[in-house]
């Protein structure tokens, strides 16, 4: 089964990386991966709607849509803003309106790990963002998302990258599910 992983910090190095690397390393047995880090990519949208009708219209959304519909499995990786995901993430969001309009993700399946430093549940609710996305895409959701605020506790906002053990349960409780859920399809 083919697994596309979709890192939407702008940071290299991210703690949205480090979680999203931990969970490919203990999946990378039963997939083949392709991972993506939005940071890399040129999403410049200019608001010309033509990715209303042709999500198809641009060099590096191409490769990435290709691999998104290429995909068994998708994962999205974000920090949170605002109770949002990153600009980047969201930007490839609403720039996938032709894959949503003809219905090209359909029966797909969608995991998220969300992070930040929010309050008043902003992390939770950015990942019912992507999760929303994926249920609009008609996508399965992995039941189980993996949801961090941590980041205001470390000097430099990083985590450590040997990440302690609190992180480790739910992101290997993610990893189970996601591989669980690809064995029934």
């Amino acid at each position: 089964m083919n697994l596309v992983a979709i890192n939407g910090s702008h940071r290299k190095e991210s703690n949205s990386e480090l979680l999203l690397d931990y969970v490919l390393k203990n999946v990378k047995s039963n997939f083949s991966i392709d991972k993506i880090n939005l940071a890399d990519v040129n999403l410049e949208c200019v608001g010309c709607k033509k990715c209303h009708a042709d999500a198809f219209i641009h060099s590096d959304l191409t490769e990435i849509y290709s691999k998104m519909l290429q995909a068994d499995i998708i994962i999205f990786s974000t920090p949170t803003y605002f109770g949002m995901p990153s600009a980047l993430m969201k930007i490839l969001m609403d720039r996938s309106n032709a894959l949503w309009l003809e219905r090209k993700l359909k029966g797909k399946i969608g995991a998220a790990i969300t992070n930040g430093a929010g309050t008043f549940g902003g992390i939770e609710l950015n990942a019912k963002a992507i999760l929303h996305y994926f249920h609009d895409n008609e996508m399965i959701s992995v039941p189980f998302y993996s949801c961090f605020n941590e980041s205001k506790q470390h000097d430099d906002e990083r985590y450590p990258k040997e990440l302690p053990k609190k992180f480790v349960k739910p992101l290997d409780k993610l990893c189970s599910e996601i591989v669980s859920l690809a064995k029934h399809f």
